[in-house]
């Protein structure tokens, strides 16, 4: 009994840890198109782009 719980939380464990890996990834590729777009947007209307904050793999 005491293994089988313990297993089962081990389980959720990897599954909280697998989940924030993914929501860090996404939020990253987020900004990253965030960050494209309003350098896009500024250079339709004229403004100078700035340096891209984003790093590069």
């Amino acid at each position: 009994m005491i293994e089988e719980i313990t297993n089962q939380e081990i389980t959720v464990l990897h599954s909280m840890h697998n989940l924030t890996k993914s929501i860090l990834e996404f939020r990253k590729a987020l900004t990253e198109m965030r960050y494209l777009f309003f350098n896009q947007k500024d250079e339709m209307i004229g403004i100078t782009s700035k340096p891209n904050k984003v790093t590069k793999k």
